[in-house]
């Protein structure tokens, strides 16, 4: 079998070419959770091709539906009314034996939720397990899909009360929904030039029909090799996963962000302008920064398939895959977001982020000067800084500490409002794990 091309990757219909980062534009960006595989949710206004997209890439990559001889499966949540995914989809009734058995649907690839939120939210519940990818069927665990490869889209219309035909979506979906795209935001909307070309070959309301055409065996391939790339992330990598996990769990005034997070920070002296960057968001669980770490990886190989000489950051490409695994994971600070940013997820998440990024940039030296110490054998101490550079503060003389004004920093300390305490474990668990 041939390997994969990026040629083999473009959508037959809906098209998005709108830049978003490293050489990869919006189209891509869904093109990455498929390839990994991570759940993909796509939200927006009705009409901005969200059905069109996830059609593409059941018909174009899988083969359609398995009713159509294909590797995929169509949910609709207005159908989940009264009925359940079991009763839908998963089992039929054994009428020689009596019984209930399960349906040839459970080794489908691709599972298609098409606006899942006008599924009752007691039925919405049965996605947690075509999310996680198992069915739980009389005792037994039933894993979907094949080769270690399934993958949930699901599309839904948010908006803002404009939608009345549907229903809420709790925490533990949205956990399950691993990469979201949001075609409300102008950061993913196509470009004024893919709008004029879809209105030249495509003028229809409906979505169309891409022509059947099934590369999953190729596309499974590609996720085993995501997978690799996965498994050895590499140190920088692993050092924004930390910062994130532990850093934004970190209080100045609770030493702990817990249940009471954020109305702790109304009153909190270490927020006066309400705009500290730990009032505004929290960590994520472990879930999501594995979402996180894999899609990142997907978003290298896609991006190495497309060019193979495109640079990439790993720390830029770490926060940019927060940035879109981290958006609808109920991690961001809700009276804020309501206030502030009218519920646009995206807008918040993307500005957060850069705030993050930031603050991380700045004590990125201190994390790699410590490394650098460890693996020379010294112990990690306090640093100094002058005229940018970097050093041990027990490595200046005192005349040169008395000549130049410098004063040691202890930068791996909670009393800031991202804690870098983590980062003294961190250098120490590396050094002995090299």
């Amino acid at each position: 079998m041939t390997e994969l091309t990026y040629e083999e990757l473009t959508l037959p219909n809906y098209r998005n070419s709108r830049q978003v980062f490293a050489n990869l534009d919006v189209s891509d960006l869904a093109k990455a959770a498929v390839l990994a595989p991570l759940n993909l949710f796509l939200n927006g206004d009705t009409g901005t091709g969200k059905t069109q997209m996830a059609k593409d890439f059941m018909n174009h990559y899988f083969g359609g539906s398995k009713s159509d001889g294909g590797q995929g499966i169509i949910i609709r949540g207005y159908r989940l009314i009264d009925s359940s995914l079991d009763q839908e989809l998963f089992q039929e009734l054994d009428i020689e034996n009596a019984r209930r058995k399960l349906t040839g649907n459970i080794d489908a690839l691709l599972f298609l939720g098409d606006e899942i939120n006008r599924a009752p939210v007691i039925r919405q519940n049965d996605f947690l397990e075509v999310g996680d990818g198992a069915l739980s069927v009389q005792g037994r665990n039933i894993p979907l899909g094949r080769d270690g490869y399934h993958l949930l889209i699901a599309t839904a219309n948010l908006g803002n009360g404009e939608f009345g035909g549907t229903f809420s979506t709790d925490k533990a979906l949205y956990n399950r929904l691993h990469v979201a795209i949001d075609f409300d935001h102008p950061q993913y909307k196509p470009t004024m030039e893919d709008e004029m070309l879809i209105d030249k070959v495509r003028a229809n309301p409906n979505v169309k029909e891409a022509k059947f055409r099934d590369i999953s065996d190729k596309i499974i391939e590609a996720s085993k090799a995501i997978g690799k790339i996965t498994a050895d992330p590499g140190m920088d990598a692993l050092a924004v996963v930390n910062y994130l996990r532990f850093g934004l769990d970190s209080c100045m005034k609770n030493g702990q962000k817990g249940k009471v997070w954020p109305m702790d920070c109304q009153d909190c002296s270490h927020n006066k302008t309400g705009s500290a960057v730990c009032s505004l968001v929290r960590a994520p669980v472990r879930r999501t920064t594995n979402a996180m770490i894999k899609y990142a990886s997907a978003l290298y190989f896609l991006a190495k398939l497309k060019d193979p000489k495109e640079i990439i950051d790993p720390v830029d490409l770490m926060f940019k895959s927060f940035e879109l695994t981290g958006a609808y994971q109920m991690l961001l600070n809700p009276a804020v977001l309501r206030n502030d940013y009218n519920e646009l997820n995206p807008k918040m998440m993307k500005e957060v982020v850069e705030k993050l990024k930031a603050h991380y940039r700045e004590n990125e030296p201190y994390i790699k000067h410590a490394l650098s110490d460890t693996q020379e054998g010294k112990k990690p101490g306090k640093f100094f800084k002058h005229e940018n550079k970097i050093g041990r503060f027990e490595d200046l003389n005192e005349k040169a500490r008395t000549k130049f004004g410098i004063s040691p920093i202890d930068p791996f300390t909670d009393n800031q409002e991202i804690g870098m305490k983590w980062a003294e474990k961190f250098v120490e668990y590396q050094s002995q794990n090299e």
